[in-house]
């Protein structure tokens, strides 16, 4: 991760986990329809 400050490493972290949350609520509300 060169070339990068803590800032802009928190918030790809960030976003990183917010889309893993999403995509597992997403799964979550899949499954609970079926």
């Amino acid at each position: 991760m060169a070339g990068m400050d803590g800032v802009e490493a928190d918030m790809i972290w960030i976003f990183v986990g917010m889309a893993m949350v999403g995509y597992g609520i997403y799964k979550l509300k899949k499954e609970l329809e079926n």
